[in-house]
């Protein structure tokens, strides 16, 4: 008596199916070659489900041959439901990447997947199953990676970063021991990340120069304070350029910090030459005098009161110190190159009255793989190809008296030879 039962139910699930899949293929017929979901209707459920229970199969990973059940019908290798499709089938359909993680097997040339969870069919009641082809798991993972690699501004050519007062960021409280890289890195990152994050990603495509300054984080003097705070503005030139670079990155720290001049400005210039990644030069008094004739001229401006330099021999700084109208009163040195102070340098400095005060700053402050590796971290790698920095400066502010810190950041300027750039 079951098997009589049995074999009407299964003969009434076939009809239903057959004809599910007369409809499909018609429908197929007039309907593009784009995505599509198809679900069988719930009576060819409740009778899979009957035929299941009758049956007392199981859930069980089934690997089931390379030629689709029946005349036409896919099966799910997982809970066994067959599905009405065309004997050509779809050739595409669209999917998420998770699917293709579930346990149904592959069925000729596609893959597919059974929405309804793979429960026993025996509990559930009316459902409908959604099945989702993909004719290659490679080449979908493909087409989300080429999505996500799409630049977000490919005709950029210049950054401009202002970090503002950095004294107070709670991102930089929670990263100790960062040196002074790190600090210019963390700070390109999260300006460069907030102005990615609010542009209109359409206008993002056009723009060529990326300005941005934290303007909540900036910090102007007091006009009632100014005297009780020293600012020092040190400037980084990256790579071999014209010394305005000295005039515009001073002019831009004034504007930020709503003064007319700064007690001491230190000059520090890379080694490297610009025309080789590895290639670096030492300093010389022919490389330090167009800088230094710039500097000259803002202390004549009143812009700046005290000049410096950076990681200056004994016979470098005599030259400098002769040469310069404006005598040099500090040299920087680096205790990372040189743990002790050379003889021969104490001795003249304390001759001629120059200050050697030591720093840890790196003399490739930047680098343009450090750079690049920053801008890649909140956009595409496209995106941070072929930038290269150009100069930054940090500046600082101590009170008189006191010593305490007062507010501390960063200028940055970046710039992108677009021939460059990968294709």
């Amino acid at each position: 008596m079951a098997e009589q039962v049995s074999s009407e139910v299964s003969a009434k699930s076939s009809a239903t199916l057959k004809q599910g899949s007369d409809e499909f293929e018609n429908s197929a017929k007039s309907s593009s070659k784009s995505s599509r979901t198809m679900t069988s209707s719930a009576d060819s459920s409740r009778a899979q489900s009957r035929e299941s229970a009758s049956t007392g199969s199981s859930h069980d990973n089934k690997k089931i041959g390379a030629t689709p059940p029946g005349d036409g019908l896919v099966q799910c290798a997982a809970c066994q439901g067959t599905f009405p499709f065309s004997k050509r089938g779809p050739t595409m359909h669209s999917v998420n990447p998770q699917d293709l993680a579930t346990p149904c097997e592959k069925v000729g040339p596609v893959y597919f997947s059974c929405r309804g969870g793979h429960k026993q069919s025996s509990t559930r009641k009316s459902e409908s199953r959604t099945v989702r082809l993909v004719t290659n798991e490679a080449a979908i993972l493909e087409v989300v990676k080429m999505a996500d690699e799409i630049p977000m501004f490919p005709k950029a050519t210049s950054m401009f970063v202002h970090s503002g007062n950095i004294i107070n960021w709670n991102r930089l409280k929670r990263k100790p021991n960062l040196t002074p890289t790190d600090e210019l890195c963390d700070c390109i990152n999260k300006a460069l990340g907030d102005y990615l994050e609010s542009a209109d990603k359409t206008q993002l495509q056009y723009v060529t120069e990326i300005y941005k300054v934290n303007t909540e984080n900036v910090d102007v003097l007091d006009e009632n304070e100014r005297d009780d705070v020293k600012v020092t503005v040190k400037v980084f030139i990256c790579l071999p350029q014209s010394p305005s670079v000295i005039g515009e990155a001073i002019s831009k720290v004034l504007n930020e910090l709503g003064t007319s001049y700064v007690e001491t400005l230190l000059l520090a210039i890379s080694p490297l030459t610009g025309e080789d990644e590895d290639s670096e030069q030492p300093l010389s008094l022919e490389i330090i005098q167009p800088y230094w004739e710039a500097m000259e001229e803002l202390v004549s401006a009143n812009k700046a009161f005290t000049l410096g330099v950076c990681d200056l021999s004994k016979d470098v700084l005599e030259d400098l110190y002769t040469w310069a109208k404006v005598k040099p009163c500090i040299n920087q040195v680096n205790l990372e190159s040189c743990c002790v102070m050379p003889k021969d340098l104490t001795e003249y400095a304390k001759a001629i009255n120059i200050q050697l005060l030591t720093h840890n700053d790196s003399p490739v402050f930047i680098n343009k793989e450090r750079l690049q590796e920053t801008i890649q971290q909140v956009s595409t790698e496209r995106d941070s190809d072929a930038w290269s920095p150009q100069w930054a400066v940090r500046y600082s502010g101590i009170i008189k008296c006191r010593g305490i810190i007062k507010l501390k950041g960063y200028v940055f300027h970046a710039l992108r030879d677009n021939k460059k750039r990968i294709l």
